[in-house]
């Protein structure tokens, strides 16, 4: 059974740079998720097993498993902050333990990552974990965190670099073609199939290139008709 628990990040970590498999983002997501912004920050987040099996509707055994590969690679992860023109790397976490016996890991994150979670203001941004729980793509998560940015307007633009850096992609895709078939469009499918986001998209070019996408969305439960942008002139 999935439960009411709610995601919340500071802009500049939605948007920051960072690779995670889909364990560690699923472990992570659900720590983040446990933060209750009305109360003091814990200095550590425990989770259970079965609340990673509840929330993401696995087998128990399964749930075990991915935790316990989940801590031990999230421990050397870094992700890259940018702040104008300054860029910091730092840790996600700095003390993990996997409790033997019982099914739970504890995560102690970073000083610098704490500012970046689970208060309510206007640069913080939330959802329901259960709207992402059924994605396995972690890309197709990272879509989803940064249309829910401008849920209000339902319309991002972004450049490809900027897109693929959020992504670290650098080095990858360096066709458009290539990005768009293995990237975007299974990214925008998921998301479309499996959350309360209908997306689509158009590249925008400069001299025959393509330099940025613009994502239109929409929210399922809003009854709202769906727009999809005609991308039928794509290179």
């Amino acid at each position: 059974m999935k439960t009411n628990f709610v995601v919340t990040k500071h802009q500049g970590l939605i948007e920051a740079s960072y690779k995670l498999n889909l364990e560690e983002q699923r472990l992570l997501l659900l720590c983040i998720a446990k933060i209750d912004s009305r109360k003091k920050m814990p200095e550590e987040i425990t989770v259970s097993a079965e609340e990673y099996r509840d929330n993401f509707g696995i087998q128990l055994k399964h749930a075990y498993q991915q935790m316990k590969r989940a801590k031990d690679r999230l421990y050397e992860r870094d992700i890259k902050l940018r702040t104008g023109d300054v860029s910091d790397r730092v840790r996600w976490v700095y003390h993990v333990t996997y409790h033997e016996g019982n099914g739970q890991v504890t995560l102690r994150f970073s000083p610098t990552i704490y500012p970046y979670l689970g208060q309510l203001n206007g640069l913080f941004k939330s959802y329901q974990l259960k709207n992402i729980s059924s994605l396995k793509s972690v890309h197709a998560i990272r879509l989803y965190e940064l249309l829910n940015q401008w849920r209000t307007s339902g319309k991002r633009f972004i450049s490809i670099d900027d897109f693929k850096d959020m992504l670290q992609l650098e080095g990858k895709y360096e066709r458009y073609t290539d990005l768009r078939k293995w990237v975007i469009e299974p990214s925008i499918r998921e998301v479309s199939n499996k959350t309360d986001f209908n997306v689509s998209f158009k590249p925008e070019k400069r001299d025959r290139k393509v330099i940025s996408l613009t994502f239109l969305f929409t929210e399922k439960s809003s009854g709202k008709k769906h727009q999809t942008l005609d991308f039928s002139d794509d290179v």
